[in-house]
């Protein structure tokens, strides 16, 4: 217990150096908090490790990306910048399923005029009654529809060949926002690579334990009881081949993604020795799709195709059937979120 002690005041202790130079450096920015596993003091797995800041930024854009520091091969720095004006609206801070929790729980780095403080204060105040939960569930679970749109065509007249990069995004992200929707109703945040571990838990505490079988039949994992040697060197050789493709076109791009190997793999080889394995897949296959997100169709490459064979998406008629099941998904997390809104008494309109 000591050790794991210490082990987070290292990591709060790199975040605040990093909060402190960015108030320094970067005048737009006015705070900066910690949040995620780190601002929880959950156990990192293994030396896998991702510290996530927000700051609050007057010049951000509404479509401002995280930017990555690598502080070694297993530790990453994950910065997102909001927009100021985006904080002005607390009602919708408190029913975003990802920014409102995350804002709830964070810990300020640097705040010399107490911005996120009475931001902070203002989202706490009624976060956990129904009508909140409720509108973060409902967000999430639209964005997992706003995924399924690409995809919709092709549960029934229109089979994919093979899932490009894009595809498999969107079908991770269909089921990654509806397992959040259903987190969001038993309180518990997005989180990251532990998603399907928290998910499980959540559909427990909701009674809709089949829903997680669904889910994971959904994704084509449903018959991994461990994560291979097989699959992982696999994973590897699909990013080897990628990150050549890109030492020529965008050699930043190449080294960013170089450094995440070990972040990924060490995070994934972990949760396989804990025995969830399908969270693991899970971390493996969304680095791939999200590390491929400018090819527009199948790599032509082996061991991706071999990739999508081993997890169920290895020709037409297994790839539709993974969007059929996405969509009964759907259907059902909806019906989830109905009834709990039923019994809750809250308005199903917002």
């Amino acid at each position: 217990m000591l050790i794991q002690m210490i082990e987070n005041e290292l990591l709060v202790k790199l975040a605040q150096d990093f909060g402190q130079r960015l108030g320094m450096q970067q005048a737009s920015v006015e705070a900066a908090c910690l949040v995620g596993s780190v601002a929880r003091k959950e156990p990192p797995l293994n030396n896998a490790i991702d510290i996530n800041i927000i700051g609050i930024d007057t010049h951000a854009t509404p479509d401002a990306k995280p930017q990555h520091v690598y502080q070694s091969d297993t530790v990453l720095i994950s910065y997102l910048p909001v927009a100021k004006d985006r904080m002005r609206d607390k009602k919708a801070l408190r029913r975003d399923p990802f920014l409102g929790p995350a804002l709830y729980e964070g810990v300020p780095l640097f705040d010399p005029r107490h911005q996120f403080d009475l931001v902070q204060a203002a989202i706490r105040s009624n976060f956990f009654s129904s009508d909140n939960v409720y509108q973060r569930a409902r967000a999430a679970y639209n964005k997992a529809q706003q995924a399924f749109t690409p995809l919709k065509q092709h549960a029934s007249i229109a089979p994919i060949e093979l899932f490009s990069a894009k595809e498999l995004l969107s079908l991770n992200r269909i089921f990654d926002y509806a397992m959040t929707a259903l987190m969001m109703l038993a309180r518990i945040p997005a989180s990251g690579r532990r998603q399907m571990i928290q998910f499980e838990h959540a559909t427990r505490e909701l009674g809709v334990e089949a829903l997680y079988n669904e889910f994971c039949l959904g994704l084509g994992y449903e018959q991994f009881a461990s994560v291979t040697t097989e699959l992982i060197e696999l994973w590897q050789q699909v990013r080897t081949s990628y990150v050549t493709q890109q030492e020529m076109n965008a050699p930043d791009r190449a080294s960013a993604l170089a450094a995440q190997t070990g972040y990924y793999q060490v995070g994934a080889e972990t949760l396989n020795e804990y025995g969830y394995s399908r969270a693991a897949l899970l971390c493996l296959e969304a680095s791939l799709a999200k590390m491929m997100l400018d090819v527009e169709s199948p790599i032509a490459d082996a061991a991706y195709t071999v990739w999508l064979s081993k997890t169920g998406k290895g020709d037409p008629a297994a790839c539709q059937r993974r969007v059929q099941l996405a969509q009964h998904v759907l259907t059902k997390t909806d019906e989830a979120l109905r009834a709990w809104a039923m019994n809750e008494g809250v308005s199903v309109y917002g």
